[in-house]
């Protein structure tokens, strides 16, 4: 008898450890989102760091923390520390398309852009919602931008020329072309200059219509 009432009371103890871990692991992501939408980065990633301990060695828990204090620490511009965290969210969770993407940014922020444009990729290649697919080419874009490789900007956005995005992305993109061939015109770059646009009219019927193309590509039609 005494030693079930003793199983029992054990039993009870960590039940109640356990339940007042889960509480304070809740505290502790609570205050670190409160922190990251103040902007007060640094404590948003002590926050998180704290629910890292309580977690329990719940993998799916860890995996969510670890890339809630990469990310504080992402805009915190502790690049490297930030990416050595999310390193450790995507081995517990594989392939997820948010970690690999602000890994990919942090490639890009240490000037290491063919591994960010791969990182980039595979986020957009794993994300589900076109919303969260056409941030990561516009990110793409960005990236050749910075580096004046407007001519792989405006490649990248053709995928987006499909009905697995939505009308008002296609637009976007499309407008996203135009501006990229407008910078072609004004900074000198040599992949630029080997695929300079061509602007050229052609007879449509009874319409006659501007057609910007790059060399072997058709680019964007403008009426």
């Amino acid at each position: 008898m005494n030693y079930l009432v003793t199983r029992i009371m054990f039993s009870a103890v960590i039940l109640f450890v356990g339940t007042a871990m889960a509480a304070e692991f809740d505290d502790a992501v609570k205050e670190g989102y409160q922190f990251l939408s103040a902007k007060q980065y640094e404590k948003a990633a002590a926050a998180f760091r704290r629910g890292y301990a309580l977690a329990n060695g719940d993998a799916f828990k860890l995996a969510g923390i670890l890339f809630a204090e990469g990310v504080a620490l992402f805009r915190a511009e502790k690049t490297a520390l930030a990416e050595e965290v999310l390193q450790k969210s995507l081995t517990l969770r594989p392939d997820d398309p948010q970690t690999l993407y602000y890994l990919g940014y942090c490639r890009f922020k240490q000037n290491d852009l063919e591994t960010a444009l791969l990182l980039m990729k595979k986020s957009f290649e794993r994300s589900k919602k076109s919303v969260d697919r056409f941030m990561a080419i516009k990110t793409i874009c960005s990236f050749y931008a910075f580096y004046n490789r407007q001519a792989d900007a405006i490649s990248e956005l053709e995928v987006v020329d499909s009905d697995a995005f939505t009308a008002q992305e296609r637009l976007d993109a499309r407008s996203m072309q135009l501006e990229y061939l407008g910078l072609m015109k004004d900074i000198p770059h040599p992949d630029n200059e080997m695929r300079r646009p061509r602007v050229r009219m052609r007879d449509y019927g009874s319409k006659s219509i501007r057609v910007t193309e790059l060399p072997g590509r058709l680019c964007s039609h403008v009426q």
